[in-house]
């Protein structure tokens, strides 16, 4: 009798210690509440990318983000901006113009279009450091600077794209790098642009683009 108490007392044991670890790892693993973050895209339009990759990768990958139910536009929560480029040109979505949701996605689908061109990745990036993430463009001090840069990889001049990469990096934008193409991906400037292996999404050949938005908006959630 004395065995079978101690048994159950074990059990009973084991099944506390079970929920208070389920407890604390759904509350790990939810849905965030607040996020103050400054969180802008940069899409790779370029020849490398395609427009079939382009419009069913990069696009619905940057709606299925904006989508994500914890995500709470505004300026007191998370803003968002969009900026694509390639050959010489881009376009810019900045952080301060959209308070709903509808509202930006529609913009993206009418502004964000396809060029075709050289990956000139290294002027988008010093438009990025010099024009996007300022107070003008809505940047805020007390949020986090967020870049995700969706791309192959392979830019036209590597050397000056690592340079404003680090560039960024001193100003304390974390970078998540975001691997499409049909073609080949160079994943040695991959990891180098983004802010470590962390911070590298799988590329979308091999994952959906809701599932990727999902865990790339959990990450920025986490703080990783």
């Amino acid at each position: 009798m004395f065995v079978i108490a101690n048994t159950m007392w074990i059990w009973k044991l084991i099944y506390f210690v079970l929920v208070i670890n389920l407890n604390v790892y759904t509350c790990q693993s939810g849905e965030c509440q607040t996020v103050v973050s400054d969180i802008l895209f940069l899409l790779d339009a370029s020849g490398s990318i395609g427009q079939h990759v382009y419009h069913t990768q990069i696009i619905p990958f940057v709606r299925d983000f904006i989508l994500q139910r914890s995500l709470t536009l505004g300026p007191l929560n998370t803003q968002v901006g969009v900026m694509n480029f390639a050959g010489g040109q881009h376009s810019d979505l900045p952080l301060k113009n959209f308070h709903t949701k509808a509202e930006l996605i529609t913009e993206i689908q009418t502004y964000m279009s396809y060029r075709g061109g050289a990956t000139d990745t290294h002027n988008a990036l010093t438009h990025v450091r010099t024009h996007m993430f300022t107070k003008e463009n809505g940047d805020r001090p007390a949020a986090e600077n967020v870049l995700i840069v969706m791309t192959d990889g392979g830019s036209s001049i590597p050397e000056e794209t690592i340079t404003e990469i680090y560039n960024l990096k001193r100003q304390n934008v974390t970078i998540y790098v975001v691997p499409v193409g049909n073609c080949k991906l160079y994943w040695g400037e991959i990891h180098t642009m983004a802010t470590s292996s962390q911070h590298v999404i799988t590329d979308l050949n091999h994952i959906d683009t809701f599932t990727a938005a999902r865990f790339l908006w959990k990450q920025i959630c986490r703080g990783i």
